[in-house]
């Protein structure tokens, strides 16, 4: 089997570091040396549902975002995705249609999205409407029933894209036998192979959420939600994608109770750049680190190291979102640096970091 490395590199919401999965996520991605970081200016943590889809290097399709599940908390809506991510030497394409993207399973050639496309789109003629899709994503449509015991409608939670004319699909023998059949009677007319999973008397409420993974290149990390089903869906994932692929799990109960997994709050794509406010964000975090390492010790804010390390001391520092976020990066990257380089010590070593405004509280630098 060929193996897909179309993706190299996953980004997720800062939102997400208020989750206690963020810890597991964080440390295995590091742990198998997958790229990854965090997108300025989001609203909510399910970046898949709202950044543009990529459909081959750098060439994306984005579209509008309104999901009917947050019309009375729009503050929640991320709609302007330029603002996210430097799609600069990118191709995107612009699509007027109403789109989540988890709602979308690209399979090569071809797209699987549930029929919910429709009510989201109630304007548009039904007619009409599949054209426009496959105008706007140059592929094949192929349209599923709505699993409605999931209010947001989306494909991701249903069914995955393994490889050429292959796609895995959720265990519904355990769950809807013939709401199953009438999915494969769509499905088989486009795919020569379809696998399923199937987890039997060990099926619970979460266990839906497995295939729901986040893949980047040959790494496939699978939602854990309870020890029942835990160990049969890696070793299923596993079976289905064969040797070349590294199947591992990531306990991540806290989104998956709000309804999401990991391919939720994740977005992965081929880079074959580094956007400039990342590039800064490390070049701005070595800058402080080698400062910290010229003192004895030091005590005060990543934000008043901000200002005087990289701002100068007679420097203002701003209190908008922008100015806010960026001291926020330095932040996780400081801290990265040093919990990797042992060289300088956290005298305190309190809980900052996990409640309130922590860049602004007061750390105790030491140099070892």
């Amino acid at each position: 089997m060929q193996v897909n490395f179309n993706s190299n590199k996953v980004y997720f919401s800062p939102y997400l570091r208020a989750y206690k999965c963020w810890k597991n996520i964080k440390k295995t991605l590091d742990d198998n040396n997958v790229p990854y970081g965090l997108l300025p200016g989001t609203k909510d943590v399910w970046v898949r549902d709202f950044m543009p889809i990529e459909m081959a290097d750098n060439s994306f399709v984005s579209y509008l975002y309104r999901p009917d599940y947050l019309k009375n908390d729009k503050g929640y809506i991320t709609s302007d995705v330029d603002g996210c991510y430097d799609f600069t030497d990118s191709t995107v394409r612009k699509t007027p249609i109403a789109i989540d993207g988890g709602n979308v399973i690209r399979c090569g050639d071809k797209i699987i999205m549930t029929d919910k496309i429709f009510k989201e789109n109630g304007c548009t003629s039904p007619k009409m409407l599949p054209k426009m899709l496959e105008e706007a994503f140059q592929a094949e449509l192929i349209l599923i029933p709505w699993d409605t015991g999931e209010k947001f409608g989306h494909a991701d939670g249903m069914v995955r894209y393994v490889g050429h004319d292959h796609i895995l699909l959720n265990d519904y023998k355990d769950v809807d036998e013939a709401f199953r059949q009438q999915l494969l009677s769509l499905l088989l007319p486009h795919f020569k192979t379809i696998d399923e999973l199937c987890y039997g008397k060990s099926y619970r409420s979460y266990s839906w959420a497995h295939l729901n993974f986040l893949q980047v290149g040959n790494h496939i990390f699978v939602p854990l939600v309870d020890k029942h089903s835990d160990d049969l869906a890696i070793e299923q994932i596993q079976n289905v994608y064969g040797e070349d692929y590294d199947v591992k799990g990531i306990e991540t109960t806290g989104i998956v109770r709000k309804g999401g997994a990991l391919n939720c709050v994740s977005w992965n794509i081929h880079e074959d750049k580094t956007p400039i406010y990342e590039s800064l964000y490390d070049r701005q975090a070595h800058e402080v680190y080698n400062w910290l390492l010229k003192q004895s010790e030091y005590i005060g804010s990543v934000a008043d190291l901000y200002k005087k390390v990289i701002l100068g001391d007679d420097m203002v520092v701003a209190t908008d979102e922008y100015s806010e976020h960026c001291i926020v990066m330095l932040y996780e990257r400081l801290f990265d640096l040093i919990n990797k380089g042992h060289e300088i010590k956290i005298v305190d070593d309190s809980e900052k970091g996990r409640w309130g405004i922590f860049y602004n509280l007061d750390f105790h630098f030491k140099v070892k």
